[in-house]
């Protein structure tokens, strides 16, 4: 259900409606990639009669506090990228044309190692999956009016973590965890600074772009050449590892590898790239934030994209920086 509702979404250009059921990485990424398609090549991807062929569990891993199931599953659609001035009627016509493909993927769910889900007691029925209560603007703000649980932190039902396509799938890669105090999983850290590594690409391509200012250190932000002055074209991440990690220092610091791949122009090859970004953490991470964001203390709703101290949905004051870990550089290791 969650992998179909999330193809629709995407399919309509908003990831807006399935961020709840996605980790902060999950949803940027697809969020990012459908601005960036966009804006910046002028198209949009459409697609046509997808369903889901078969599911089956074929691993599970562990994380301090978090578990992680991971599912094989196959799909079957039509798809195809138009310019986006394409009229929908259009689209359908040359959708119907298209042949069926089929394909399979790795999806990674994971949620708390305590919780325990209660049939029917979810996002997908509307309802909190912690407290059962009507989940009322289940897909406007990202938290519980009645007992603050945040819907994506993992803390309460299962959480979209990871997408991976089966040539790039290693099941030992999923069973490699590192330990960390206060409940804190590698694979957490690894998907907020995969997300933050989104919203940097985003910055790099798009002139306007303000994304980061908010998940940024002040300095290292002044410290960027400009918004939009390294577009990329298609990007993709492929991983993103853990490989330092500092809990003493002040303030403390991480810093992960992160492989990836985009086109300096239109229509070029994608080219296949290493970098590390590195990023620290100045105030203490709320605990159950999990992989959620931060968002409107008031509301729950997301942080806006520009520089704004009010809530677009409340009114009420949003802080300049987030309370997590806040981008500090990148450096490029190879192409």
């Amino acid at each position: 259900m969650i992998t179909e509702k999330t193809v629709f979404a995407w399919d309509k250009g908003d990831m807006e409606s399935v961020r709840n059921f996605l980790s902060a990485s999950v949803f940027q990424r697809f969020s990012i990639q459908l601005q960036l398609m966009n804006t910046i090549d002028g198209e949009i991807n459409r697609m046509k009669g997808f369903s889901v062929v078969s599911v089956r569990i074929i691993g599970m891993s562990m994380e301090s506090d978090y578990l992680t199931l991971h599912l094989r599953i196959k799909c079957k659609t039509k798809d195809k990228t138009f310019p986006k001035q394409t009229s929908e009627l259009e689209i359908q016509n040359q959708l119907n044309k298209e042949k069926v493909s089929v394909y399979e993927e790795i999806h990674s769910y994971t949620r708390k190692i305590t919780t325990q889900t209660k049939p029917n007691i979810d996002l997908i029925h509307n309802l909190c999956p912690n407290c059962g209560a009507t989940a009322t603007f289940s897909h406007s703000t990202n938290k519980c009016e009645y007992c603050g649980s945040i819907y994506n932190s993992g803390e309460a039902d299962w959480v979209l973590t990871e997408m991976t396509q089966l040539v790039e799938w290693d099941e030992t890669n999923s069973k490699i965890g590192l330990d960390l105090q206060d409940g804190i999983a590698k694979q957490l850290l690894e998907d907020r600074a995969s997300a933050v590594f989104w919203k940097y690409l985003h910055y790099q391509s798009l002139p306007n772009s303000e994304i980061l200012k908010r998940d940024s250190v002040n300095e290292s932000y002044n410290r960027l050449s400009g918004p939009g002055n390294a577009p990329i074209h298609s990007p993709v991440i492929g991983s993103c590892h853990l490989v330092h990690l500092d809990l003493k220092s002040k303030p403390q610091k991480m810093t992960c590898e992160i492989r990836w791949s985009g086109a300096r122009k239109k229509g070029f090859i994608p080219e296949h790239r290493r970098s590390k970004i590195h990023l620290v953490l100045l105030n203490e991470r709320t605990k159950t934030l999990g992989f959620s964001e931060e968002s409107c203390n008031h509301c729950g709703a997301p942080l806006p994209e520009i520089d704004s101290s009010i809530c677009s949905h409340c009114k009420g004051t949003i802080p300049g920086k987030v309370n997590d870990w806040l981008f500090e550089s990148t450096e490029l290791i190879s192409l």
